[in-house]
């Protein structure tokens, strides 16, 4: 009989990073876990009172269970308040947007520190996460449990060679939502850049994805003359998002440093080197234990168009450094990142 349950916000049939994060997390313990999900608007006495609910009828949450929240404000305080009512513990998935929200305000880092050292245990998805909530808030119990591959896939078929220049398509690719944090407009950028100084080389930019700046991304492929090289899908099935992983030489995601909505880690990139791609990406904390600098991908200064064109020219005409990094990322996606590695970590508090 299951005896932990879990409460969040954001779950399937959600695919973004948080839902994926959770998802895995519930398949794996299946055994002794179950799953509530809460509307996006709930507030922490609505919260509360479903944890109430659920004690009353249903055994999940009898004596010797525990809760697991995975957003710090508000359904973390919901927790603590239950904590304070039942005896019941709890344990906090924290996530880098979650934190930042709490720092914004006196009464929400007062009441997010209460949560956060309330915790059996605060669960952070990079190392960078947990030493900040240590130090902001004052936090002991932490354990980092980074995101993980889903499923293993076989590496694709590459034509050998480590020529300098290569006469093919060189295919680019960034899956994510179209939200300026993710750094589009920035790949475009440097994209223009590229295709001016280097007319000789062949790449189409592929973007999978869908967001409030759709818009303003099609007027800078126009305005950058990019739309002969760049495609938007803006609903791809997971069966399709396979194929353009597969096909796609080189994933590209610079995201930009927000001290709110900010990349704590970034699952694409796991999924980018399972499929043997290298990456390049922001040098920023958590994005930097994702992406290791010229071991699986190459990183560059947050904001630095010409190090970001750069970065894609060279691995654009270097097949050699691109099939090296590649197959650096899959086997550490492989080795470090699987579900027995890291979810294994958290058994001990369920």
């Amino acid at each position: 009989m299951p005896k932990t349950r879990l409460y969040t916000t954001d779950y399937a049939p959600s695919r973004g990073g948080v839902a994926r994060y959770l998802g895995n997390l519930a398949g794996y313990f299946s055994d002794s876990m179950e799953v509530t999900v809460l509307d996006p608007s709930t507030r922490w006495w609505q919260a509360l009172r479903r944890f109430l609910k659920d004690r009353r009828l249903l055994p999940t949450l009898s004596v010797g269970s525990s809760v697991i929240v995975s957003h710090l404000l508000p359904i973390g305080t919901a927790a603590l308040a239950f904590k304070w009512m039942t005896g019941t513990p709890y344990v906090v998935i924290a996530h880098g947007m979650d934190v930042g929200l709490a720092r914004t305000r006196w009464l929400k880092r007062i009441v997010a520190g209460m949560v956060l050292r309330g915790a059996k245990a605060v669960v952070a998805n990079s190392k960078a996460l947990e030493r900040e909530v240590r130090k902001e808030f004052g936090v002991e119990r932490t354990v980092v449990v980074y995101p993980t591959i889903s499923k293993h896939v076989s590496p694709p078929h590459r034509e050998e060679g480590a020529g300098v220049v290569v006469a093919r398509v060189v295919r680019l690719l960034t899956v994510a939502r179209l939200v300026p944090r993710k750094g589009h407009l920035r790949v475009l950028d440097a994209l223009e850049m590229v295709e001016s100084f280097h007319p000789e080389l062949s790449i189409h930019y592929t973007i999978v994805g869908d967001g409030p700046e759709y818009e303003e991304i099609v007027r800078s492929i126009t305005a950058f003359g990019l739309a002969d090289i760049v495609t938007i899908v803006r609903d791809a099935t997971d069966a399709q998002l396979d194929d353009y992983y597969s096909s796609a030489d080189l994933f590209v995601m610079p995201v930009i440093a927000d001290s709110v909505d900010r990349e704590g880690f970034g699952m694409v990139y796991l999924e980018a080197a399972l499929h043997g791609i290298p990456s390049i990406a922001t040098d920023m904390p958590g994005v930097d234990e994702a992406v290791l600098d010229r071991k699986t991908g190459i990183l560059v200064k947050d904001g630095d168009i010409a190090a970001l064109a750069f970065a894609v020219y060279r691995l654009a005409t270097n097949e050699g450094e691109r099939r090296r990094l590649g197959e650096a990322a899959r086997t550490r996606a492989i080795e470090e990142f699987s579900a027995e590695r890291q979810f294994e970590k958290l058994r001990q508090y369920l």
